[in-house]
């Protein structure tokens, strides 16, 4: 199923103001990741995108994959709008966030799109694909602290507002879980 047709299975999302979208490869989950979420406004509805890393080739091996069950497991408890595409995960290719992107604005126009990310993506973003043509579609860049020394932002938020400067950038602040990796939990198993 595409992730519009996804979408248009839930009033909650075709009908809201604006859709918060948190991509990653979730692999495994953990606390930072939850608390990314909580840090948003509990009004937004988010739809979590486990997917595989775009600048990794991709391993398509199905005892890894991250459960969208595990995922629901880990988030139920957060009393919001959370919704889990999984159409992604499973396939053996890579999904450029600026592609479905535009096909949910062109389905959607009237609402507003956004990205939910860790401080360690945003800061590379300006080197993703077609970034120019996503950052066209987005209303807001929510940005969730990873250790970063607070001294970069400016550059960094810059460097995006020079693309689009009327995109929405809002950092989310430092939270107790900002040190974990998934990285580092694959490597300690």
């Amino acid at each position: 199923m595409k992730l519009i047709e996804y979408i248009f299975e839930f009033d909650d999302l075709t009908n809201a103001k604006e859709i918060v979208f948190f991509g990653g490869s979730f692999n495994p989950w953990h606390e930072g990741h939850t608390t990314c979420i909580q840090l948003l406004s509990p009004h937004l509805p988010v739809v979590i995108i486990p997917d595989h890393n775009p600048f990794k080739d991709v391993v398509l091996d199905n005892d890894k994959l991250t459960s969208p069950a595990s995922i629901i497991q880990r988030v139920q408890h957060l009393n919001r709008n959370i919704f889990i595409y999984d159409g992604f995960l499973k396939l053996n290719q890579q999904n450029p966030t600026y592609k479905w992107i535009r096909e949910v604005k062109e389905q959607l126009p009237m609402t507003k799109l956004s990205l939910l990310l860790g401080y360690d993506n945003f800061k590379s973003m300006h080197e993703w694909n077609e970034i120019k043509s996503l950052l066209a579609d987005l209303k807001t860049i929510y940005v969730a602290s990873r250790l970063e020394n607070d001294r970069e932002h400016a550059v960094v938020i810059q460097r995006l507002k020079d693309i689009n400067p009327s995109l929405t950038i809002e950092l989310l602040g430092h939270h107790k879980y900002e040190h974990l990796s998934s990285t580092e939990f694959r490597s300690t198993k």
